[in-house]
């Protein structure tokens, strides 16, 4: 399965449903498979400098960066047998209701999205209905500097 959605799938909801299916089967083969690397790949470019800085940020001082969660699931931890409940909110915004576990309450995420007539990329994700995690994130880490 390629990164991104092609032309035919270029829908935003089809793009969140890409991430997702890919999150699932690499978690299937790889124990600690990182999904915040995998929606880096899904990202625009200026929320791609920040999961980068983010790194180089961990890299430089050997500690935790900015991102201290996985972003996809919400969880420090496991989401297996979570079910996800996907809506297109318009032509930008996709919601993501990630379904309770045993461990876990549900929660939920929105996607907002950048489309070209080519492709969809993920230009912020909207936590808790108001908090944007990419102002967070260029927040957080220009106060690391």
């Amino acid at each position: 399965m390629s990164s991104f959605a092609n032309a035919d799938d270029a829908g935003p909801i089809r793009t969140i449903q890409a991430l997702y299916s890919h999150s699932m089967e690499m978690n299937k083969h790889f124990r600690d498979y990182d999904s915040n690397n995998l929606l880096a790949k899904f990202a625009t470019k200026d929320l791609k400098q920040l999961f980068i800085a983010d790194d180089q940020l961990m890299e430089r001082t050997g500690e935790l960066g900015c991102i201290e969660i996985d972003l996809m699931w919400l969880t420090n931890g496991d989401a297996e047998g979570a079910e996800l409940f996907l809506e297109q909110i318009d032509d930008r915004h996709v919601a993501v209701v990630i379904g309770q576990t045993e461990d876990m309450e549900s929660r939920s995420l929105i996607y907002q999205m950048d489309c070209d007539g080519a492709a969809c990329k993920i230009n912020d994700l909207i936590i808790g209905g108001e908090f944007s995690f990419k102002q967070g994130l260029a927040e957080c880490l220009s106060e690391a500097e």
